[in-house]
């Protein structure tokens, strides 16, 4: 297995969930990374601040901006770029297709324009496991697509451009697809911060359907940790699963939330729970299988999900409750999926 050493890594999407995870752990790295952040400052952006940090430099750029993201890939010295700039809310992606198909493609599409004559340059793009469709079986990295959301449409597109610029310009890349993340400073549109913060303020939580929807969630810090791990060891053109083996339905976890939520406020919340009409192309599960990136790279989740769901909990009820950090808080107002 080869392995890369970069030093000086380029993040798109920085200031998003996983974006500013990622570069959390990268700044704290013993190797010493100088790290680019590029992010458009949409409405999900966090108010996550590394400018005091030495090796850490922050652009505010819409990456359709390929002559400005040409200038900055060539002034900084990029030699890996990590690619998590996207739209990613499905319910938001049925109302605003065409900025989906802006933000997701056509940026992606001007990064590799960006990067086609950079042979120094890898890439590691961050797929999802919508692209495959609803499924029973066991989804391996070279499964059919079968999207069912303008998001994973928009997803499957963008990866088909990284698969023909290596084809075409012998980009150097890898992909990984990945299951539901969770965990601090994630967009309160998403399911679980959606939850604990109805529930503090004693709103109605929407569930879609009758909630059976089966999803793996894996704590964000193991998703960065599999990032890391395939673009710095894994050879160009190869495609990896990152999934947990922790999967449950949209009710139960609810539920489950709620409850912990009740032994610490000492009251009920059940009773808030609100089914709603199921959404469109709303997939019943999804199943990575993860055999390739255990046996290849190694890697396996860290965290204990009950463990990493009650930290989450307590970081969002501290934040919500204290009202120290609110007003700071990107707050979304979509159902939970």
């Amino acid at each position: 297995m080869m392995r890369r050493n970069p030093k000086r890594i380029l993040v798109t999407g920085g200031l998003g969930f996983i974006g500013m995870h990622l570069i959390e752990v990268l700044l704290n790295d013993p190797r010493n990374f100088y790290v680019v952040n590029v992010d458009k400052q949409n409405y999900a952006a966090n108010v996550a601040d590394f400018s005091s940090h030495d090796c850490y430099r922050f652009y505010s750029l819409d990456l359709c901006e390929t002559d400005k993201l040409s200038w900055l890939i060539e002034y900084e010295k990029i030699d890996l770029i990590f690619h998590l700039a996207a739209q990613t809310h499905v319910d938001r992606s049925f109302d605003y297709p065409f900025e989906f198909v802006q933000e997701n493609i056509v940026a992606t599409l001007s990064l590799l324009e960006a990067i086609k004559d950079c042979p120094a340059v890898h890439l590691h793009h961050v797929s999802t496991d919508e692209v495959f469709g609803a499924t029973l079986e066991k989804i391996k990295e070279n499964s059919l697509y079968y999207p069912s959301s303008v998001y994973s449409a928009t997803k499957a597109s963008a990866e088909m451009l990284v698969h023909a610029y290596e084809k075409s310009f012998g980009l150097s890349a890898t992909i990984s697809y990945c299951s539901n993340n969770f965990g601090p400073y994630q967009h309160v549109e998403k399911f679980i911060p959606k939850i604990i913060q109805n529930a503090l303020e004693e709103k109605e939580i929407p569930i879609y359907g009758k909630g059976e929807e089966k999803r793996n969630w894996l704590y964000v810090k193991d998703h960065v940790q599999g990032l890391m791990q395939i673009a710095f060891e894994a050879p160009k053109g190869s495609r990896y699963n990152i999934s947990s083996k922790e999967k449950i339905s949209n009710l139960d976890l609810a539920k489950m939330i709620l409850e912990k939520l009740s032994q610490k406020c000492e009251k009920s919340f059940m009773h808030l729970l609100q089914f709603v009409p199921n959404r469109k192309g709303h997939d019943f599960t999804y199943s990575l299988d993860t055999e390739k990136i255990e046996k290849e790279l190694n890697w396996f989740p860290q965290t204990v999900f009950e463990e990493a769901l009650d930290a989450t909990i307590n970081e969002y009820f501290d934040l919500f409750k204290g009202k120290t950090l609110i007003d700071q808080l990107p707050i979304g107002s979509s159902s939970a999926n």
